[in-house]
């Protein structure tokens, strides 16, 4: 009966022997390699060296400072070393773990604080122009907005001026309507006056003709009567006188 039994179990144990061995080399393989390359940078204040193996006995490839960005591709746990791949050129090789970082250094922090700084600095500086030059043309419109102001005030004083006038205007157009009616009726009786003028100097030039007519006639008729009235002689006037 224990035979069987032993010869059951046997297989058993190990089938979990090697279950246990293979997940303890899963575990060894992930310790070793991460799922994803992940992307890390030098420590602060630091230089490190990238070499080609895990170990100061392998030769030096680079020298990274501070901020050197890289590409985590493998981490050995049992030696420090963090196999890695160089941003900027694209090289591979290892370096202490202990001295890369996954976040982003104080210096290019630093760095990209003061970057930000200048830019907004720049950006005050801008604005600050800015605000001059709106206070500068708010200052030019208030000098043209009091200008425009002094010469409005001087367009309505010019425009109650004109209106005066034109009352004037009107004052006077009526005053001419007037005296046009007056000059045009003094006209009128003017031509009557003229007209009876003429009639009384064609009248007097008849009478003057009627009566130098008559003179005329008059003369004629003495010049014809005259010569043949005979006036009595001087001797019968002094014989006359005598017996007086």
């Amino acid at each position: 009966m224990n035979s069987p039994i032993n010869s059951d179990t046997t297989p058993s144990k190990s089938f979990i022997l090697i279950l246990c061995t293979v997940i303890f080399l899963i575990l060894g393989f992930i310790k070793q390699s991460p799922a994803f390359a992940e992307k890390a940078y030098v420590n602060d204040n630091l230089t490190i060296t990238l070499r080609s193996g895990k170990g100061t006995q392998f030769a030096i490839l680079r020298e990274l400072r501070v901020g050197s960005a890289m590409e985590v591709l493998e981490v050995d746990n049992s030696s420090g070393y963090a196999k890695v791949r160089l941003e900027n050129s694209g090289v591979e090789g290892w370096v202490l773990n202990r001295f890369i970082t996954t976040e982003t250094p104080a210096r290019d922090l630093l760095i990209k604080s003061e970057a930000s700084v200048n830019d907004l600095n720049s950006k005050l500086n801008l604005i600050t122009n800015e605000s001059e030059s709106l206070q500068s043309s708010f200052v030019e419109l208030t000098n043209n907005n009091q200008i425009l102001e002094l010469n409005y005030e001087n367009l309505q004083t010019e425009f109650n001026q004109l209106l005066e006038l034109s009352q004037d205007a009107i004052d006077l157009q009526e005053r001419y309507t007037t005296l046009k009616a007056e000059s045009e009726n003094l006209s009128s009786q003017y031509s009557l006056v003229q007209q009876d003028l003429q009639n009384l100097e064609s009248n007097n030039m008849q009478q003057w003709f009627l009566i130098g007519g008559g003179v005329l006639l008059l003369g004629i008729i003495l010049g014809v009567i005259l010569p043949h009235i005979r006036l009595p002689q001087k001797s019968s006037w002094k014989s006359s006188s005598s017996n007086w």
